[in-house]
């Protein structure tokens, strides 16, 4: 008997977890999970490469987009000088919930190609070395509502936000 109990209430809880809804009406439909860890610190490159990632940070151009925006365009910069550093190349949306983060479903059509690490580096440089980020809102599946979100961006062993809002 406590078998069929406790059966039916782990398919209950399942039931629950499966059916989550935020207050806001966002329900992740496969949120991205986190990518492997970059175990490469190999580089073809004449560079010196990072090995703290504690200046690295991302910033969003805007600090507050339209819900009809076709792309939200971030700025990821290392401020240590000639020092290349490891960054995932597809990044991560979440939305606060009011009171977590809650991470979204965003599969850009590169996501079949260009899901690995990428190296922002040059050559012989003492200039800090940055990249553009851009995501495509088309590519959210959830819909996007008035809000804080955040860019979340896998740099390294660390993560960088740049956080907006939405109208």
């Amino acid at each position: 008997m406590k078998r069929i109990v406790l059966s039916l209430f782990s398919v209950f809880l399942i039931m629950i977890s499966a059916c989550y809804k935020s207050k806001t009406g966002i329900s992740p439909i496969q949120p991205n999970i986190d990518p492997e860890p970059n175990q490469s610190q190999e580089c073809f490159l004449d560079v010196c490469l990072e090995s703290d990632y504690n200046h690295i940070f991302l910033r969003t151009m805007e600090t507050t987009y339209q819900l009809d925006t076709e792309k939200i365009t971030c700025e990821l910069i290392n401020q240590n000088p000639g020092r290349g550093f490891y960054f995932y190349y597809i990044p991560f949306i979440e939305f606060y919930d009011g009171d977590r983060w809650v991470r979204l479903s965003y599969y850009p059509e590169e996501t079949q190609w260009d899901e690995q690490w990428y190296l922002c580096a040059i050559e012989n440089s003492d200039a800090p070395f940055s990249t553009r980020i851009v995501l495509q809102t088309k590519s959210i599946k959830e819909n996007l509502v008035p809000g804080r979100y955040r860019i979340v961006q896998f740099v390294g062993p660390t993560k960088c936000y740049a956080e907006f809002e939405m109208r």
